[in-house]
Protein backbone atom coordinates (compact mmCIF):
# COMPACT_ATOMS: atom_id res chain seq x y z
CA UNK A 1 0.00 0.00 0.00
CA UNK A 2 2.43 2.00 0.77
CA UNK A 3 4.32 1.72 -2.36
CA UNK A 4 1.34 2.79 -4.27
CA UNK A 5 1.03 6.22 -2.24
CA UNK A 6 4.69 6.84 -2.49
CA UNK A 7 4.11 6.25 -6.56
CA UNK A 8 0.89 8.79 -6.49
CA UNK A 9 2.56 11.02 -5.07
CA UNK A 10 5.81 10.96 -6.83
CA UNK A 11 3.68 10.81 -10.25
CA UNK A 12 1.67 13.96 -8.96
CA UNK A 13 4.70 16.16 -8.34
CA UNK A 14 6.21 14.87 -12.20
CA UNK A 15 2.27 15.30 -13.89
CA UNK A 16 2.37 18.81 -11.52
CA UNK A 17 5.75 19.92 -13.32
CA UNK A 18 5.20 19.00 -16.52
CA UNK A 19 1.79 20.49 -16.73
CA UNK A 20 3.49 23.82 -15.08
CA UNK A 21 6.21 23.80 -17.16
CA UNK A 22 4.38 23.73 -20.25
CA UNK A 23 1.81 26.70 -18.96
CA UNK A 24 4.99 28.71 -18.54
CA UNK A 25 6.51 28.65 -21.56
CA UNK A 26 3.44 29.38 -22.99
CA UNK A 27 3.63 26.45 -25.06
CA UNK A 28 1.31 23.72 -25.58
CA UNK A 29 0.34 21.86 -22.79
CA UNK A 30 1.11 18.44 -22.64
CA UNK A 31 -2.39 16.49 -22.89
CA UNK A 32 -3.89 19.46 -23.82
CA UNK A 33 -5.50 20.28 -20.10
CA UNK A 34 -4.46 22.04 -17.27
CA UNK A 35 -1.25 21.08 -14.64
CA UNK A 36 -3.98 19.81 -12.44
CA UNK A 37 -5.20 17.42 -14.82
CA UNK A 38 -1.76 16.41 -15.80
CA UNK A 39 -1.10 15.78 -11.90
CA UNK A 40 -3.92 14.04 -11.34
CA UNK A 41 -3.19 11.35 -14.42
CA UNK A 42 0.77 11.29 -13.14
CA UNK A 43 -0.69 10.28 -9.58
CA UNK A 44 -2.79 7.51 -11.06
CA UNK A 45 0.27 6.40 -13.18
CA UNK A 46 2.49 6.72 -10.37
CA UNK A 47 0.33 4.78 -8.52
CA UNK A 48 -0.11 1.99 -11.11
CA UNK A 49 3.53 1.76 -10.86
CA UNK A 50 3.54 1.07 -7.42
CA UNK A 51 0.78 -1.97 -7.85
CA UNK A 52 2.90 -3.69 -10.05
CA UNK A 53 6.62 -3.32 -8.00
CA UNK A 54 7.41 -5.62 -5.68
CA UNK A 55 5.03 -6.50 -3.84
CA UNK A 56 6.72 -7.63 -0.72
CA UNK A 57 9.46 -4.94 0.13
CA UNK A 58 13.14 -6.67 1.52
CA UNK A 59 16.17 -7.38 0.58
CA UNK A 60 16.65 -10.57 -1.91
CA UNK A 61 20.53 -10.39 -1.17
CA UNK A 62 20.03 -11.18 1.75
CA UNK A 63 17.74 -13.78 1.33
CA UNK A 64 20.23 -15.41 -1.13
CA UNK A 65 22.81 -16.04 1.77
CA UNK A 66 20.20 -17.90 3.88
CA UNK A 67 21.48 -21.54 3.93
CA UNK A 68 19.66 -24.16 2.01
CA UNK A 69 18.92 -27.43 4.40
CA UNK A 70 20.01 -30.54 1.71
CA UNK A 71 19.23 -33.53 3.59
CA UNK A 72 17.01 -35.08 7.11
CA UNK A 73 20.52 -35.16 9.22
CA UNK A 74 21.33 -31.25 8.04
CA UNK A 75 17.78 -30.00 9.30
CA UNK A 76 18.08 -32.14 12.36
CA UNK A 77 21.71 -30.56 13.21
CA UNK A 78 20.41 -26.83 12.15
CA UNK A 79 16.99 -26.49 13.28
CA UNK A 80 16.00 -29.24 16.29
CA UNK A 81 19.38 -28.90 17.71
CA UNK A 82 20.19 -25.51 17.61
CA UNK A 83 20.66 -23.43 20.69
CA UNK A 84 18.38 -20.20 19.10
CA UNK A 85 14.98 -19.83 17.56
CA UNK A 86 14.87 -20.99 13.70
CA UNK A 87 13.15 -19.28 10.98
CA UNK A 88 12.48 -22.24 8.26
CA UNK A 89 11.10 -20.81 5.02
CA UNK A 90 9.43 -24.37 3.19
CA UNK A 91 9.05 -22.83 -0.20
CA UNK A 92 9.52 -24.25 -3.91
CA UNK A 93 11.29 -22.91 -6.99
CA UNK A 94 8.06 -23.01 -9.05
CA UNK A 95 6.23 -21.17 -6.13
CA UNK A 96 5.45 -17.09 -7.48
CA UNK A 97 4.17 -16.48 -3.79
CA UNK A 98 7.50 -17.84 -2.35
CA UNK A 99 9.29 -15.33 -4.70
CA UNK A 100 6.52 -12.73 -3.46
CA UNK A 101 7.82 -13.65 0.66
CA UNK A 102 11.70 -13.91 0.09
CA UNK A 103 12.95 -10.45 -0.08
CA UNK A 104 10.33 -10.22 3.30
CA UNK A 105 12.76 -12.86 4.94
CA UNK A 106 15.83 -11.93 3.92
CA UNK A 107 15.15 -8.38 5.96
CA UNK A 108 14.37 -10.53 8.71
CA UNK A 109 18.02 -12.32 8.44
CA UNK A 110 19.19 -8.78 8.77
CA UNK A 111 17.30 -7.73 11.44
CA UNK A 112 17.60 -10.63 13.92
CA UNK A 113 21.19 -11.63 12.61
CA UNK A 114 22.76 -13.32 16.12
CA UNK A 115 19.34 -14.09 17.65
CA UNK A 116 17.46 -16.29 15.26
CA UNK A 117 18.68 -18.93 12.90
CA UNK A 118 17.32 -18.83 9.53
CA UNK A 119 17.35 -21.71 6.64
CA UNK A 120 15.09 -22.22 3.75
CA UNK A 121 13.94 -25.68 2.53
CA UNK A 122 13.04 -26.18 -0.93
CA UNK A 123 10.17 -28.96 -0.60
CA UNK A 124 10.71 -30.63 -3.91
CA UNK A 125 14.12 -31.83 -2.43
CA UNK A 126 13.01 -32.86 0.66
CA UNK A 127 9.70 -34.42 0.60
CA UNK A 128 10.05 -36.36 4.00
CA UNK A 129 10.62 -33.49 5.79
CA UNK A 130 7.57 -31.81 4.14
CA UNK A 131 5.46 -35.31 4.99
CA UNK A 132 6.80 -34.91 8.81
CA UNK A 133 5.71 -31.22 9.17
CA UNK A 134 2.62 -31.54 7.54
CA UNK A 135 3.70 -28.74 5.11
CA UNK A 136 -0.10 -28.61 2.84
CA UNK A 137 1.65 -25.57 0.41
CA UNK A 138 3.89 -22.84 -0.08
CA UNK A 139 5.11 -20.74 1.45
CA UNK A 140 4.94 -22.33 4.80
CA UNK A 141 6.70 -20.86 7.40
CA UNK A 142 7.85 -21.89 10.43
CA UNK A 143 9.42 -21.15 13.65
CA UNK A 144 11.48 -23.33 16.11
CA UNK A 145 12.48 -23.27 19.46
CA UNK A 146 14.08 -26.09 21.64
CA UNK A 147 13.84 -28.14 19.03
CA UNK A 148 10.07 -27.88 18.41
CA UNK A 149 7.81 -26.19 16.06
CA UNK A 150 5.82 -22.98 17.91
CA UNK A 151 4.39 -21.02 15.38
CA UNK A 152 3.38 -22.25 11.77
CA UNK A 153 2.09 -19.98 8.81
CA UNK A 154 0.82 -21.52 5.33
CA UNK A 155 0.87 -18.85 2.94
CA UNK A 156 2.72 -15.53 2.98
CA UNK A 157 2.19 -12.88 6.00
CA UNK A 158 3.31 -9.34 6.41
CA UNK A 159 6.58 -9.05 7.77
CA UNK A 160 5.15 -7.89 11.33
CA UNK A 161 3.46 -10.76 11.93
CA UNK A 162 7.12 -12.90 11.65
CA UNK A 163 8.72 -9.99 13.72
CA UNK A 164 5.83 -10.43 16.53
CA UNK A 165 6.69 -14.46 16.56
CA UNK A 166 10.55 -13.99 16.49
CA UNK A 167 9.91 -11.47 19.49
CA UNK A 168 8.70 -13.47 21.55
CA UNK A 169 10.71 -16.76 20.45
CA UNK A 170 14.23 -14.42 21.01
CA UNK A 171 12.65 -13.18 24.82
CA UNK A 172 11.34 -17.12 25.62
CA UNK A 173 14.72 -18.02 24.14
CA UNK A 174 16.63 -16.00 26.98
CA UNK A 175 15.29 -17.82 29.63
CA UNK A 176 14.49 -21.72 28.57
CA UNK A 177 17.07 -24.06 29.92
CA UNK A 178 17.56 -26.84 27.08
CA UNK A 179 17.17 -30.25 28.95
CA UNK A 180 20.11 -33.13 28.39
CA UNK A 181 18.78 -35.99 26.07
CA UNK A 182 18.55 -38.05 28.71
CA UNK A 183 17.63 -36.60 32.39
CA UNK A 184 17.46 -38.11 35.48
CA UNK A 185 15.31 -36.98 38.83
CA UNK A 186 18.43 -34.69 40.10
CA UNK A 187 19.37 -33.35 36.93
CA UNK A 188 16.67 -31.77 36.66
CA UNK A 189 15.99 -30.30 40.36
CA UNK A 190 19.38 -29.13 39.92
CA UNK A 191 18.82 -27.25 36.82
CA UNK A 192 15.59 -25.66 37.99
CA UNK A 193 18.22 -24.22 41.00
Amino acid sequence: MLRIVIGAAIGFLVGAGLGLRGKRRGGRRMLGGSPLIVALLGALAGGAIGCISNPMPGDMASYERIPSVASSDEFRKDVIEADKPVLVDFYATWCVHCSDLAPAIGTLSQAYRGRVKFVKVDGDQLPGLIKEYSIKGYPTVMVFQAGRPVNTWAGARDEYVYRAALDAAVSKNASIKRLPERTTGNEISAMGD
